[in-house]
């Protein structure tokens, strides 16, 4: 039997998951890929059987592609190909305008607000009367995007005018 899969290529976003094919052969064989973002299982086998890829979640905005290369002890050899697509960047606050007293005790002089984030995030400039302290983010390892806390503080308006102030979020793409 020669060397065959139902599948000869696999699109996944940017969550990853895991599909399974079927290998279909009719000697010994073995799986390899180059990247540690692809796991096939199992590895190897002595015949046609049903296999699982793994593909992990992406760090990265770009596609990115890469092959499991199935060789046979005689020789034979054919590529599935793995294309992942990356996460578009994103900056979304969860609540995009927020109200308060011209006066307050200090300590109910705050407000949070969380930014559903896959991209540093640079912690807001501070103003005159606004104050922002920005939560650790670790977009390193897991799935994005992350949760980022900005709790915002603020003096007290000691005049009749309303004050307004517009808060950028800006991020940069690695």
């Amino acid at each position: 039997v020669d060397l065959s899969f139902d599948v000869d290529r696999i699109e996944i976003g940017p969550e990853g998951g895991v599909r399974t094919i079927e290998v279909t052969v009719g000697e010994d064989w073995v799986a390899r890929t180059n990247e540690p973002w692809i796991a096939f299982s199992p590895a190897n086998g002595k015949a046609s059987e049903k296999c699982k890829i793994i593909i992990d979640s992406t760090l990265v905005f770009d596609t990115r592609e890469d092959v499991v290369r199935i060789q046979t002890a005689s020789g034979d050899k054919k590529d599935i190909t793995i294309v992942q697509k990356g996460f578009k960047p994103q900056i979304k606050p969860q609540k995009s305008l927020v109200e308060i007293e011209d006066f307050d005790i200090p300590a109910n002089r705050k407000f949070e607000v969380v930014v559903e984030t896959n991209v540093e995030l640079t912690k807001p400039a501070d103003t005159e009367w606004l104050t922002c302290k920005m939560s650790e983010q670790v977009l390193d390892r897991g799935a994005r995007p992350r949760n980022v806390t900005l709790t915002f503080e603020w003096k007290v308006n000691p005049y009749a005018d309303v004050r307004e102030e517009i808060v950028n979020l800006v991020g940069g793409v690695d």
